[in-house]
């Protein structure tokens, strides 16, 4: 048996890194794997960064972050 060790692709597609927005909060739309996600993320004053984890049906577990 071969077991699947290929970690799920994150990629972050909106907003663009080191945007400089006014909001206290940003929309943030990525995909894992081809598939289309968005979520509101809350905003502090400063730099922020937005950190997802995804998890594919084998257990892998790929994080990235947003800045």
């Amino acid at each position: 048996m071969v077991r699947d060790r290929i970690l799920p692709e994150i990629v972050f597609t909106e907003p663009l890194p080191n945007s400089l927005v006014n909001q206290p909060q940003i929309f943030v739309q990525r995909t894992v794997d081809g598939e289309e996600f968005s979520m509101l993320a809350d905003l502090v004053e400063g730099a922020n960064t937005v950190t997802k984890t995804a998890v594919d049906a084998a257990g892998n577990e790929a994080t990235d972050e947003l800045s």
